[in-house]
């Protein structure tokens, strides 16, 4: 935005305004200009023809404006114009910096002013202060004459006579005589001489002639008479003559005077002038310098705003770039993967296709040949193929659960003895078995992993105990992740813990709890780090339903982890409190067997339950008209769907929900449900349903 006023935007009505006031416009005697709002475009906010009183009320104190009015010179009475700049104190100081020059520009265009007025408050905008200043700058008080008395008329002179007449050389004599005669009193009013007319010339005598006449005969008491009165008149022609002229050097005196007086006052006024114009010009370069500082200070607050904007911006950029780069390489890697293996599933399908295709061309020529012998042989091959796979699965099954079975009691008998040396070790204090692997996020935790003993625990907080792991380090770890053995069963010596390899292994199962297991009816290998693989036929325990869609159980490797939802119900197995294996009494195959039988004998409910929704928490049938109203946030937040529970666990108390409804935070999600933290996509954790 420019530093300086813009008058093209509202030229028309700035000058059509200007030269209204200018031309003496009976309706507009005074402007007020203004900018718009936001910038420096001057444009007419109000004009009138009330006088100063009425333009004083446009002021306003938290704006610059321009005001251009017409008044009367009180003692010339001619219009006088003048120019008011008004900065109000409510103007912030960046718009006060920039008042001098901008009122100096306003100035320029604003032409033909008599007075220039810089009001800052209202008592240099009072109409009787902008009058005394008018009167002030008017220089010598004169008026028109208009009604005043008329000069007196002057008299007219009257005209001299032409015609010469010779001076007479005075007689003396007839003077003295005159002398002794009363002297009239003479008048204000001059009266010319009245002289007798001039007699017609006669015959041209010389000077001789007349000399000897004159000196024949004196003169007569007529001409006598006529000589005292040319005599008188000429004297007092001469006094008329001195007395103008002395009124004429008066006259000349006191113009010369008047003159130097004058010129005194014009001195002075000049002087008084060129003193005012050079304050004036000192403070217009004084305003100038405090204004290019301030511009200078603004245009660096500017640059350097704008340099810590455009660097935020770079930063931003970049910032930007490494996020979509890195999302694209994210991006490009699963679309690769994807690529993949949607390449390897259409090799697939095309292999698969041109078998089946190759084999029902074979099948065919067969079929034509020797259809009758090929039914034949056909029926007793499935009938022996699915003798065979069902002798397969049950050995495969039998042999899969006793090797489980043997792995658990090892894993047992080296746990007893684990926690028989550290209780041995540390019999005070409190010690817990690790029942989920745990990697630490900070540097006061420690990472647990599955099975280690934990000892001198210290309850800290209702989730977060501090303990002693196997590797000697202390520190937090989640309260939910162990669960605490009493070390009053373990107080026998060492050698006797020892001695649980001669005896019957005891395995004891929750009563509160339901284990599931179930067969896999097709192939599936992991796409993820949290799903399992497995083989057509291959048994899955320790199920657990996470969604709708995946079930959570253990492989036949003993991996846990994820998978699509079987086809094959899973089967409940029923709470055993104690279960004997004896190594003499009762065998593997025989808990498998059992195992088997149940399975099999839960079979045919596997389509009702498929199409009836169940309770999360204890897999209880739920009726169509309650599948909308025994939902609970905790599935709507983390899965995009929404649980469902019977009524005896819809509330959130019953089904240990952690959905929080204040905060929604997912730190106490991650640390109260650890066995499936991070399973889903995306970051997200499923609930553990106990």
């Amino acid at each position: 935005m420019s530093l300086s006023v813009n008058f093209n935007i509202h030229s028309k009505a700035l000058l059509s305004s200007y030269q209204a006031v200018l031309n003496g416009d009976k309706d507009t005697e005074w402007v007020v200009y203004g900018y718009d709002k936001g910038g420096n475009d001057l444009k007419v906010l109000e004009k009138g023809a009330g006088g100063l009183e009425e333009l004083v009320e446009e002021f306003n104190d938290g704006r610059i404006q321009y005001a251009f009015v017409r008044v009367i010179d009180p003692n010339t009475e001619l219009p006088k114009f003048v120019l008011i700049g008004w900065c109000g104190e409510g103007v912030p100081e960046i718009k006060k910096g920039l008042f001098n020059s901008h009122f100096n520009e306003v100035s320029k265009f604003l032409k033909g002013y008599h007075l220039q007025i810089n009001a800052r408050s209202e008592a240099d905008v009072d109409p009787a202060y902008i009058m005394k200043r008018i009167s002030e700058s008017g220089g010598s008080k004169y008026s028109i004459n208009i009604n005043k008395e008329r000069a007196r008329k002057e008299e007219p002179i009257l005209p001299v006579n032409s015609v010469y007449e010779r001076v007479k050389i005075p007689d003396f004599s007839a003077q003295r005589q005159s002398s002794r005669e009363q002297i009239k009193p003479v008048s204000s009013v001059y009266q010319p001489v009245q002289l007798p007319k001039p007699k017609p010339l006669g015959k041209f005598s010389t000077w001789t002639e007349r000399a000897e006449n004159s000196t024949s005969s004196g003169p007569s008491p007529a001409e006598l008479k006529a000589r005292r009165e040319r005599e008188r008149a000429e004297k007092e022609e001469r006094e008329r003559i001195e007395s103008e002229e002395k009124e004429r050097k008066e006259r000349e005196e006191k113009a010369r005077q008047l003159r130097e007086e004058k010129e005194r006052k014009g001195r002075k006024e000049s002087d008084e002038k060129e003193r005012k114009v050079r304050e004036e010009k000192e403070r217009k370069e004084n305003e100038e310098k405090e204004r290019k500082r301030l511009e200078k200070v603004e245009r660096e607050r500017i640059d350097r705003e704008e340099r810590e904007r455009l660097e935020a911006e770079r930063l931003e950029a970049e910032m930007q770039k490494l996020e979509i780069e890195e999302a694209e390489r994210r991006e490009q890697a699963e679309q690769e993967e994807m690529d993949r293996i949607k390449h390897e599933k259409k090799l697939q399908i095309q292999r698969e296709t041109e078998e089946r295709s190759r084999k029902a061309k074979e099948d065919q020529v067969i079929k034509e040949k020797e259809k009758e012998e090929w039914a034949r042989r056909d029926l007793e091959e499935r009938e022996e193929r699915k003798r065979l796979e069902y002798e397969r699965e049950q050995e495969l099954y039998q042999q899969q659960e006793a090797e489980r079975l043997q792995l658990e009691q090892l894993e047992q008998e080296q746990k007893l003895s684990q926690t028989a040396e550290v209780f041995a070790e540390s019999a005070d204090g409190i010690t817990a078995v690790v029942q989920f692997a745990y990697d630490a996020t900070e540097d006061n935790e420690i990472s647990l992993r599955e099975g280690e003993i934990i000892r001198d625990i210290i309850q800290l907080d209702e989730g977060w105990w501090q303990g002693v792991g196997e590797d000697g380090r202390t520190g937090l770890f989640p309260a939910n992740y162990v669960e605490i053995v009493e070390s009053v069963a373990f107080e026998q010596p060492i050698e006797e813990a020892q001695e649980v390899e001669a005896e019957p292994v005891q395995l004891t199962v929750d009563s509160s709890r339901r284990s599931y297991i179930a067969k896999a009816l097709f192939d599936y290998d992991a796409g993820e780090e949290n799903e399992i693989s497995f083989q057509d036929g291959a048994i899955i325990t320790d199920i657990e339903f996470v969604s709708d869609d995946w079930w959570q159980g253990k492989a036949p490797d003993g991996k846990v982890g994820l998978f699509p939802e079987l086809q094959e119900t899973p089967v409940p197995l029923n709470p055993i409190s104690e279960l004997d294996l004896p190594q003499s009494s009762m065998s593997v195959t025989s808990v498998v067997s059992q195992v088997s039988t149940e399975v099999q004998s839960n079979q045919h409910t596997r389509q009702v339950q498929n199409n009836k929704a169940r309770c999360f928490k204890c897999r209880a049938k739920i009726p169509l008209a309650k599948q909308t109203i025994n939902k609970c946030r905790c599935g709507d937040y983390y899965f995009d769907f929404e649980y469902v529970f019977c009524d005896s666990h819809k509330v959130p108390d019953k089904h240990d929900c952690d959905f929080d409804f204040a905060k929604m935070g997912k730190d106490i999600l991650a640390k109260n449900n650890p066995k499936l933290n991070d399973v889903h996509k995306g970051g997200r954790s499923f609930n553990r349903i106990d």
